[in-house]
């Protein structure tokens, strides 16, 4: 839900009005589109054309063909994994060398290395980047960036992070409630007056299960660097 908000929020600062929105028919890419959708409106874009793609297909050029000829500034590739790397580089080798933004599922390595070389106006909302983790990460998290460095002599992408943080968070989780009963732990995520530790820094969370405080970066893909662009519905109190 937040990726399509920050999105549209990037789009919009970047000066883009006019939008092509490729999406894959599974849940990830339909999740995505309908979120964007909705904040792309509320940002004040306009959607050109909104077109559908089956990850399974072998070719997606008959689905670029569909709006290349279109006026637009921008497309957002509501995708993830080697075939939305797939579909960047048909665009690209169709001349549609217009941004694309995309959400988490292109902020992993099996992107890239079906894209080719890392294609210039790629831009990727994700919640975590390597650059920050170094200087402004928790201790846990720049404990984890050296380890996993020295294990694997490269850099940790989007699912390494999220998975630790995701194991670490639910271990802290069970000894707070000292249980690991669903309901019981639920509560403590819900109800729990205190905040997190994560790998890129403390956040919250809501009764309704809304996360307060998580950190969000537009990262450049052919540059290699991220910004951060804001924190998700307000500060940690």
């Amino acid at each position: 839900y937040y990726f399509g908000e920050h999105i549209a929020k990037a789009m919009k600062g970047a000066g883009l009005t006019n939008v092509v929105v490729l999406y894959d028919i599974g849940y990830y890419g339909t999740g995505l589109m309908t979120c964007f959708e909705e904040f792309a409106g509320l940002s004040g874009l306009t959607i050109v054309m909104k077109q559908s793609f089956n990850s399974a297909w072998p070719d997606f050029r008959p689905v670029i063909a569909e709006f290349r000829g279109k006026q637009f500034d921008a497309v957002m590739l509501a995708g993830s994994g080697a075939n939305a790397g797939r579909m960047i580089r048909q665009l690209r080798e169709m001349s549609i060398t217009h941004p694309i933004y995309g959400g988490d599922g292109l902020d992993v390595d099996d992107v890239l290395s079906t894209a080719g070389k890392a294609p210039a106006n790629l831009f990727v909302s994700t919640i975590y980047s390597t650059e920050y983790l170094q200087t402004n990460g928790t201790a846990m998290g720049k404990d984890f960036l050296e380890r996993y460095r020295a294990a694997y002599k490269t850099d940790p992408d989007y699912m390494a992070m999220q998975g630790y943080e995701a194991v670490m968070l639910l271990v802290e989780a069970f000894q707070r409630a000292n249980s690991v009963h669903s309901a019981e732990v639920s509560a403590i995520f819900k109800f729990s007056p205190v905040d997190w530790e994560g790998v890129m820094g403390r956040y919250m969370f809501r009764s309704t299960g809304e996360v307060v405080g998580k950190k969000f970066f537009v990262k450049d893909v052919q540059k290699g660097k991220a910004v951060m662009f804001e924190e998700s519905r307000g500060k940690l109190p």
